[in-house]
């Protein structure tokens, strides 16, 4: 019952504070002269780090928006990084930044429990590294790449790809047309635009909506699995 009762919490979080995500985007933008036909894909992004931040949240953190903030624009200055030629010392900047807060917030709230805490991780991969571990289709599922594993102890590593394996299996289950716009978007690094114009009958805001959907599922479906796995 807790555990629904905190699913429940983290959706209201995300629900009422997305319009965060548009604001922060567009505050990017228009800071950093973006090029603003790639707008909905820093959405998704921010999106990712919407959810992530419900997910860690806890009262004694403070007040949501303002925890919700910096892994928003994180997640978003990330994607920005893999789009544009963005200055590497720009960058860093504004990454440090985020770190900062991040190490403050962590230092500050109380422990999570378990299953919040991975779903955290999980996240975070998808936010950071488009999709936990850049699975390649024509390889083995249980390849990971090195980059992603260079600093994993075995220990983390394992619960990486037990996670992975869940959420893999999650996005099987996807209704086609979300399953579509995940596998390409994360996994064939294709932007919305690319798959809009590769698919008939799509729109971009159509594909952005149904990727929300596809990650609040998996997001939804990955607890309830662990729930399980626990009980």
């Amino acid at each position: 019952m807790h555990d629904q009762s905190q699913n429940d919490a983290n959706q209201d979080l995300i629900e009422n504070y997305s319009y965060l995500v548009k604001k922060i985007a567009a505050s990017l933008v228009k800071r950093m002269k973006l090029p603003k036909d790639e707008f909905e894909e820093y959405e998704a992004a921010g999106y990712l780090g919407l959810v992530e931040a419900a997910s860690r949240y806890s009262p004694q953190a403070g007040d949501f928006a303002s925890f919700a903030f910096m892994r928003i624009r994180g997640a978003i200055i990330d994607d920005i990084r893999k789009r544009s030629d963005l200055k590497r010392d720009n960058y860093h900047r504004m990454k440090a930044l985020s770190a900062a807060n991040d190490l403050r917030q962590e230092v500050n709230a109380p422990e999570r429990n378990n299953t919040s805490a991975g779903l955290a991780s999980v996240l975070e991969y998808a936010a950071k590294s488009a999709m936990i571990f850049r699975i390649s289709f024509e390889h083995n599922q249980e390849k990971v790449s090195e980059s992603a594993a260079t600093d994993e102890n075995p220990e983390k590593l394992t619960a990486r790809k037990e996670s992975l394996k869940i959420i893999l299996e999650i996005i099987a289950t996807l209704p086609e047309k979300q399953r579509l716009i995940v596998e390409e978007h994360y996994f064939r690094d294709k932007p919305f635009i690319q798959i809009v114009n590769e698919n008939e009958g799509m729109s971009k805001s159509w594909v952005s909506r149904l990727h929300a959907k596809a990650i609040s599922t998996i997001k939804d479906r990955y607890l309830e699995m662990l729930e399980k796995q626990q009980g």
